[in-house]
Parts: C-alpha cells; sequence; structure tokens
C-alpha cells in the first residue's frame, strides 16, 4: 500500500522556528513531525510513501534520503510554488498507482490508528474529522450516517487524515486547491464516508499548539 504524506508549507505561524527548519521537521516527542508518520506508515506495511516538497525541500530530501532508514521507498514530488492538498496530490498522481492511498498532512501529530483505513466498494474516499479549533471555528464538512455532507451543520474539521482513490485525481488541472474541490462531486454522490475521531490529535501550526503536543 501507498500514502502521501503533504509536507509543502511554509508554516509561518511557526516562525522563528520554521525561519531555519521546515515545518514537517519540526520535533514533537524527540522526533521530526514527518518521522512520527513515517514510522507509523511503516508499522502498518505502508511501502512506499511519496512527499511533495516546496519550502527548503532540500532539507527534508537530505534527511529522509530515500526512505531506506525507516523501512520505506521514498518518492519525492516536488513543487515549484506551494500547491496545497488537493493540488498536491494531482501533481504526484503519477507517482501514487491505481489503488486507494493513505493521505497524511505532515503538521499533524495524532495517535488516530492508521490501519483501520479502508474504502467500501463504493468509496472513493474517508476523511477523519476532528473538533473544529479555535482559529478554525465553522468546520468543513457535516457527518450524516457516516457519510460527508457540505450542508449539513454542524461542521467538524477536516483532521488530515485521510484515505483516497486514485481516481478521484483525474482531469484535475495542475494548480494550488485544497482537498474540497477534489473530492466535492464524489461527496454530492455519497461516495465519500468520515468519523469523528475524539482521540489525541494536534495541528502544529502554532507555537503554543507545539508546546501543548510536547506538554502531553
Amino acid at each position: 500500500m501507498k500514502a502521501m504524506i503533504v509536507a509543502a508549507g511554509r508554516g509561518e505561524r511557526l516562525r522563528p522556528i520554521t525561519d531555519d527548519t521546515p515545518k514537517p521537521l519540526v520535533q514533537v516527542k524527540g522526533k521530526s513531525l514527518i518521522v512520527h508518520h513515517l514510522l507509523a506508515l511503516a508499522k502498518i506495511g505502508v511501502t512506499d510513501v511519496v512527499i511533495n516538497v516546496c519550502y527548503r525541500s532540500n532539507q527534508i530530501m537530505s534527511m529522509l534520503g530515500d526512505g531506506h532508514d525507516f523501512g520505506l521507498t521514498i518518492h519525492y514530488s516536488p513543487e515549484e510554488t506551494m500547491l496545497g492538498v488537493g493540488g498536491g496530490m494531482v501533481n504526484a498522481r503519477d507517482l501514487l498507482g491505481s489503488q486507494p492511498f493513505i493521505l497524511i498532512s505532515a503538521d499533524i501529530f495524532s495517535d488516530y490508528p492508521l490501519e483501520n483505513l479502508r474504502l467500501l466498494p463504493n468509496q472513493l474516499a474517508h476523511l477523519v474529522l476532528v473538533n473544529n479549533q479555535q482559529d478554525h471555528p465553522l468546520g468543513d464538512f457535516g457527518l450524516v450516517d457516516g457519510y460527508l455532507s457540505q450542508d449539513t451543520q454542524p461542521k467538524l474539521t477536516y483532521g488530515g487524515i485521510a484515505i483516497v482513490h486514485p481516481s478521484l485525481l483525474q482531469n484535475h488541472p495542475i494548480k494550488a486547491q485544497g482537498i474540497v474541490p477534489i473530492i466535492a462531486n464524489a461527496i454530492h454522490a455519497g461516495q465519500v464516508s468520515g468519523e469523528h475521531y475524539l482521540g489525541h490529535w494536534y495541528n502544529i501550526s502554532s507555537i503554543a499548539e507545539l508546546n501543548a503536543a510536547n506538554a502531553e
């Protein structure tokens, strides 16, 4: 099975740390965020990981190498300008193959059990949703009987963890975009499931959040 780690971001709210260190290499509990993800993916049997890179990409690639140290094969998807989650997937689609892949944002820290990610035959994506954060109070998606809705209230926040069928990436241009344009049609067709995860989850987008994750 393959996975993609979204790791191109600049991390403005983590400055001054990210002036010299790309956000995926910021450490929580003595390990870089992205290393936590690589180890978790290897543990559940993932063999190939695609990582999109942009800001300070050489630092990331130099540290992680080809993935051998983690029991993985790493493929890099460079971006000249940051393309976002959706654009990053579209840009990397030739590396992702034809089977469902796990999608993880490099800047989260969570104990979500990745081995639980599955797609039923009629599903094209499954997203992990979490409680809304102070800086994102309106959320992203409603959840009705285990399926995502863009119209239902209240909404929850996309937690940066998903499993995606690569057929969703076809016919999309390579441009900066989030995940919503990629899955919107499938949501309306009832082909995107979701779950509300109430376990430990941090979006390491600020110094306060970084300190909270390290203090847990």
